[in-house]
């Protein structure tokens, strides 16, 4: 049982995206938000704006507030195997692009 529970709790730490989330008051007088951030800038109630280069996304509320979502970290066994990569995706997709599968070349004997 033991086994079972320790095994459990490698499982979540090492395959766990920790992720942060932000309230920006940001009311424009006009239904919308206004962000002090130039990247979001001016966003109508509902609208939702990704920032990719750091997979972060940003949604305009009702209340005047900008309401933010982004990744915390991503834990890796192994860093010298694996490569962060959010190249074409978005949050939350980007949180957990990590490519293992393109991993350096074990040396090579000559033959």
């Amino acid at each position: 049982m033991k086994i079972i529970f320790i095994s459990l709790i490698g499982i979540l730490i090492l395959e766990n995206v920790y992720g942060w989330v932000a309230n920006e008051p940001a009311d424009d007088g006009q239904g919308g938000c206004k962000s002090k951030n130039p990247a979001v800038g001016t966003l109508k109630s509902g609208e939702v704006k990704y920032l990719d280069n750091v997979c972060v996304t940003a949604e305009c509320q009702s209340n005047g507030n900008i309401h933010y979502q982004g990744c915390g970290y991503m834990a890796k066994v192994h860093e010298s195997d694996c490569q962060v990569s959010t190249a074409g995706k978005r949050y939350p997709d980007c949180c957990k692009a990590s490519d293992c599968d393109n991993k350096p070349a074990a040396d090579a004997k000559s033959s």
